[in-house]
Order: C-alpha cells, then sequence, then structure tokens
C-alpha cells in the first residue's frame, strides 16, 4: 500500500511537471490524457474544456479507445440539453460516478459506445470557476472505479492540477490568436496567412493537389472613409470580410493582409476552373449594397488568381503573381 500510495505520489508530481511545459489548451489536453492512467487505473479517459460563450463542453484529448471510438468522441460537444448533469456540475462541482444502470440516455449511449461499465466524471475549477472535466472508465473490473474516498482523492488531485495549467492555456491560446488574426475583422492577418498558406503548400501533394490564391482588394474604399468617416469604414470592412468567408468552402481560408486588401487560400484545388469559380463569387458578393447604418453604399472588388505549383512555386511567387492579376483585374474595371 504504502509502495502504490508512492508511485501515485510520484505520478502526480510528473503530472504536475508535464503541465508546467505545456502551452495551448490543446497541449495541457493531451498531457493530462496521457498522464492520467498512471494515476487512476482505467481503461478510457478523455479531457473536456468548458465553452463559456457556448455554454457546452467539448472534447479535446482522449486515451485508450479504439480508433472509431476516439474520432467520435474527440470534438464531441455536450451541453445542458443533452443531460442535466451538467448543469449540477456546472453549479455544483463535485466527482459524479455512472454505471450501467443510470437511467440518463445521453449518457447511457456515451457508454454504450466507448464499451464503458462504469464511469466517473470530475470537475476542473479554478476559483469556482467551471473551467471543464475529467472522465475515466473501465471496460471490466468496475471494483477499479469504486466511488470511495481514495479514489475521489486521487481524481480532484489530478483536476486540481489541471485546473491552473488550463488557465494558462487559455491564455496561450489567446495571445497566439491575436498574433494571427486581425483585431477588426477576427480574420487571420498577414502572420497568420502565411501559416496557413505555408501550411497548404506543405500538405499538398505535387502532382495531384493544387492550391488556390486570391487577392481581393476594395474599389473606392477610400472615398468612403472621407465620405462617411473611418467607423463607416470599418463597418465596412467587417462586413467585406463577413461576406468574403461566405464565399469559401470548409477548408477555404480568408486573410485581411492590411488596409482593404485580402487574400483567400483555396485548398484542394484540382482544377484551374475552380479558381475562376471563386474569383466569380467573390464578384457576386459585392453586387448588394452595404448598409452602414443608415447609410447605404455600393463598392466592387478587384479580383486575381493564381494556382501552385503553375504559376508560382513558393509562396513570394504566387503573392507576387496573385498581386499582379488583381491590378490587371482593376486596370480593366476602370477601362470599363
Amino acid at each position: 500500500e504504502s509502495a502504490q500510495r508512492h508511485a501515485q505520489v510520484s505520478s502526480l508530481l510528473s503530472l504536475s511537471h508535464a503541465l508546467a511545459q505545456a502551452g495551448t489548451s490543446e497541449e495541457v489536453a493531451e498531457r493530462l490524457a496521457v498522464a492520467v492512467p498512471e494515476v487512476v487505473d482505467c481503461d478510457r479517459m478523455a479531457v473536456w474544456l468548458w465553452d463559456e460563450s457556448e455554454e457546452r463542453l467539448t472534447s479535446l484529448s482522449v486515451w485508450g479507445r479504439k480508433p472509431e471510438q476516439a474520432a467520435f468522441l474527440l470534438g464531441l460537444t455536450i451541453s445542458a440539453e443533452d443531460t442535466p448533469y451538467l448543469a449540477r456540475m456546472a453549479v455544483e462541482p463535485q466527482p459524479v460516478f455512472f454505471d450501467e444502470t443510470t437511467e440518463d440516455p445521453f449518457l447511457c449511449r456515451l457508454m454504450a459506445t466507448q464499451d464503458a461499465s462504469v464511469l466517473a466524471v470530475v470537475p476542473i475549477v479554478a476559483r469556482d470557476v467551471f473551467l471543464g472535466a475529467l472522465s475515466v472508465s473501465v471496460t471490466d473490473r468496475p471494483e477499479r472505479l469504486r466511488p470511495d474516498g481514495e479514489l475521489t482523492d486521487r481524481l480532484t488531485g489530478v483536476a486540481a492540477l489541471a485546473a491552473p495549467a488550463i488557465q494558462n492555456g487559455r491564455l496561450v491560446d489567446t495571445l497566439r490568436h491575436n498574433a494571427s488574426h486581425d483585431g477588426l475583422t477576427g480574420l487571420l492577418n498577414l502572420v497568420g496567412f502565411r501559416q496557413r498558406i505555408d501550411a497548404a503548400l506543405a500538405s499538398a501533394r505535387p502532382g495531384y493537389e493544387q492550391v488556390g490564391l486570391l487577392f481581393v482588394d476594395l474599389n473606392d474604399f477610400k472615398a468612403v472613409n472621407d465620405l462617411y468617416g473611418h467607423e463607416a469604414g470599418d463597418e465596412l470592412l467587417r462586413q467585406a470580410a463577413e461576406r468574403l468567408r461566405a464565399t469559401g468552402r470548409g477548408d477555404d481560408e480568408v486573410a485581411r493582409l492590411g488596409g482593404d486588401e485580402f487574400a483567400i487560400v483555396l485548398a484542394d484545388v484540382h482544377r484551374d476552373d475552380q479558381v475562376r469559380a471563386a474569383e466569380q463569387r467573390v464578384r457576386a458578393a459585392f453586387v448588394e449594397p452595404f448598409l452602414l447604418g443608415d447609410i447605404a453604399t455600393s463598392i466592387t472588388a478587384s479580383v486575381g488568381g493564381v494556382v501552385w505549383p503553375d504559376d508560382g512555386q513558393t509562396v513570394n511567387e504566387l503573392v507576387r503573381r496573385a498581386d499582379a492579376a488583381m491590378y490587371r483585374d482593376k486596370a480593366k474595371l476602370r477601362r470599363a
């Protein structure tokens, strides 16, 4: 018994060191998922983070599951509409244990998909603020998760270590997001754009996949600023950003490069005409007038599109040629 307690204390100490070295919330969750089974004898575990604005838990990391079980659980969300236990835990954060006799329909289905005979859920709390939860389960020998004082102490000890790490992780998340996103529109900024297109080119398979890039410039945007003021100009940029977002597909990414210039990274493009179609969607997005308070104003956009690797092997080549294509489109509009 003494040796077992020593091993558990050592595991908690190792977990503390591991969490101290973690950066983002995702990194914290991954370290927890690996370390918790060293402290608690279990077959499965997951780390859930609480989204205050959405009022739901999201599974961020899992351990011990079959690939299909992990795929089901990763990114799964739980709200109070799914189970009343979540609302209770957010108000009164205490560990809760469930077995195969539970009458909660959602938890019954969740346990069945994970082959769990016993499920323990432990809240992660810091200064009365609900941050998330740890879930551990066993597929056999349910006595391993018998809800006694010793097990509860171990689980709450892990949750206590996790709380400040998650808070720090969220701070890192915010700092990283702000460093790569535009404060006005919420789009990627120049740094985020470079990261996104670098990643797209790195993951594309030469000869099988292409990557498209659009440069977009708002025509006569300065006139809107001069006529209606900078607040109206900022509102137009925000609305333009939303319209550009709406033109993209699931994996496409929109960035604001500065001023009234935008870029759209078109991932997984297989034909040049897909880029031309994307250009048309952008132009069509600016047909309707923009409502800036009581003011309705119309503005057009110039668009230039290129394709990797046909129009350039490097990011710099693509950017230069997309910019040139956009200015050719602008010149065409002026002549029209």
